[in-house]
């Protein structure tokens, strides 16, 4: 309703009338000017609305908005408040306190706040509004709690602070819990919005130790080289160069005692199969290099099983494939393959660019171990042609041999697309059956500069630079040793500091202030 300052009285009061209210009314309609009868105006039917300037706190913050009014009636306080204001006449939107009378109130965040007092007629008089007092207040009050978080109500998923003074608004819960040899306990704080429940809860981190594993399978642990796969060639733990596998080609009896031996000797003392397991990848999966004559590196360890390999003047019946070594692009290429010689010499051969003939490179005799010895194998170009290098695992047998001195020999593998695409693969190699072959590889690795080391490895190769390309081998995909670390919610001895803005109520009056009604 609408309102004017009475600098008689020097209140507020309701303007009962406009101009237009009592047009066409004599003096004689009226007994006095607030009072009327005609139905005018009947005392109560109305309410007076007082709205304040908008108040800039300077910041925002919680604050408890503060306001005392004295009327001739009972007031009701409403409060506006926003962090940003536009200059107009009223902040926008509903208020976020209606006050009314006798109510516990809530505190408030903003930055700008605005008052709207109502006062009702009473039954002889209407509304006035003598003064108005507020105040916004930021003051914060805190207290400490201290004990065993399993005393207070709740579950250790959620906990609730035993608070003795009284909040309108909770900013913070702040504390720590006592750690213990197995338990790092921290608190973190949940819903404050009920400002009687300061809600909590204790989490302490636990570690699991997790040992290290190995997951064993065939994987080029540099690139992600697609490998192609062809019979069924495994990753086995029975034998390896280096833990924890090796990949086999052809399948041996893993029934027997050790790595091969069978219970009944003789031919069903192992299994080979019939057909030819390999792994291939092709040089439009890799790029060696990108310039044509570009020096590149193949080397390997590969171990031919052989059921008496070890012993002198025996057969050791070794299990050759037919080939286990192809590097070619249809019409050029390098074979290498071994075979038994003399008594008990393991003998390795190459082929170069598909001719008929097989030449030696070096024979081993006695191997070290039983089923046959680990040989490494490294095959490269630099510009002075293709070289081939044999060693034994004891390092007591190192053979290389120059198989072409041609300076141009394969110039054109340039991993682009204008070079013909080569295809590298390893196994057991060729006339599917004609040979049951059974051997093992590991650490397969090509690299694009002419390695030279004049020895064989003596340890497990590892990426070394932009150089290395590929690197195959079986069991490299490792879990090292770690901790498995949760977070659970537990109790524990805890201080806590409890912080926000005392009790804010409604009076009998109506009035919003601090305190207890």
């Amino acid at each position: 309703m609408t309102s004017y300052y009475d600098p008689q009285s020097r209140t507020r009061k309701s303007a009962v009338y406009t101009w237009t209210d009592i047009s066409g009314i004599t003096w004689a309609d009226l007994d006095t000017w607030e009072l009327a009868d005609g139905n005018q105006y009947t005392l109560g039917t109305q309410t007076l609305v007082f709205l304040t300037d908008v108040i800039d706190h300077g910041k925002v913050e919680a604050v408890n908005p503060l306001c005392t009014v004295s009327a001739n009636n009972t007031v009701n306080i409403k409060v506006y408040a926003s962090d940003t204001f536009d200059s107009s006449s009223q902040i926008s939107g509903a208020p976020v306190i209606n006050g009314g009378q006798n109510a516990t109130l809530q505190g408030v965040s903003g930055r700008y706040f605005q008052f709207q007092i109502e006062v009702e007629d009473t039954a002889t008089a209407l509304a006035e509004i003598s003064s108005v007092e507020f105040n916004i207040e930021p003051r914060l009050q805190q207290e400490a709690i201290s004990g065993n978080s399993a005393t207070h109500t709740g579950t250790t998923q959620v906990r609730i602070a035993p608070i003795v003074k009284s909040y309108s608004k909770l900013t913070s819960v702040t504390g720590n819990a006592k750690a213990e040899i197995d338990k790092v306990p921290f608190i973190t704080i949940g819903d404050l919005g009920n400002p009687e429940e300061p809600r909590y809860t204790v989490f302490s981190l636990s570690s699991t130790p997790n040992d290290s594993s190995t997951t064993i399978g065939i994987v080029d642990v540099i690139n992600d080289t697609t490998i192609t796969q062809v019979g069924t060639p495994i990753a086995t733990q029975r034998t390896y160069k280096w833990s924890p596998a090796s990949i086999e080609f052809g399948t041996v009896n893993p029934a027997g005692d050790g790595l091969y031996y069978g219970d009944g000797g003789g031919s069903a003392a192992y299994i080979t199969t019939t057909f030819d397991d390999a792994i291939q990848i092709a040089s439009d999966d890799f790029t060696i290099g990108s310039t044509s004559g570009q020096d590149f590196t193949i080397e390997f360890w590969v171990k031919i099983w052989g059921r008496f390999a070890h012993q002198s003047g025996v057969d050791p019946e070794y299990a050759h494939p037919d080939h286990f070594f192809n590097f070619t692009n249809g019409s050029e290429g390098l074979r290498l393959k071994t075979a038994t010689q003399g008594t008990n010499n393991l003998e390795f051969f190459y082929q170069l660019d598909n001719d008929s003939t097989y030449t030696s490179i070096v024979s081993i005799a006695n191997p070290l171990i039983a089923e046959g010895d680990w040989y490494f194998v490294r095959v490269k170009r630099t510009n002075s042609g293709i070289r081939v290098r044999i060693v034994n695992s004891a390092g007591d047998s190192d053979t290389e041999v120059t198989v072409d001195a041609d300076s141009d020999k394969w110039g054109n593998i340039s991993g682009d697309s204008t070079g013909s695409v080569w295809t590298l693969s390893l196994g057991d190699l060729d006339n599917p059956g004609s040979q049951q072959a059974a051997l093992y590889m590991d650490d397969i690795k090509i690299s694009s500069v002419a390695e030279s080391s004049t020895y064989a490895p003596g340890a497990p190769f590892i990426p070394d630079g932009a150089d290395d390309i590929v690197l195959i081998n079986a069991g490299t995909t490792t879990v090292y040793p770690t901790s498995v670390t949760e977070v659970i919610p537990v109790d524990a001895e805890v201080n806590l500091v409890i912080t926000g803005l005392p009790k804010m109520v409604s009076d009998a009056s109506g009035n919003i202030i601090e305190g207890e009604t």
